[in-house]
């Protein structure tokens, strides 16, 4: 967001902490470059396919986030 831009300018911003494949995309919207999780992966019965899940999220939410920055 313009919010987050004003506050780092060029720094990269990564979420840590409390990261789930559903709030992947609002936190890329928001702003972040990526993610950092522990949890979303360890704490899943299939880490594998935890690991799918968040890189699917992640690749959808650059995609909008790309969209946004471009406008219309």
């Amino acid at each position: 967001s313009d919010l987050v831009a004003a506050a780092v300018g060029s720094v990269p911003v990564y979420a840590i902490g409390g990261i789930q494949a559903a709030r992947v995309a609002a936190v890329l919207e928001a702003g972040a470059h990526g993610i950092a999780v522990t949890d979303a992966i360890l704490g899943a019965t299939d880490h594998a396919r935890a690991a799918r899940e968040l890189a699917r999220e992640v690749a959808a939410g650059a995609s909008i986030s790309a969209a946004i920055a471009e406008g219309p």
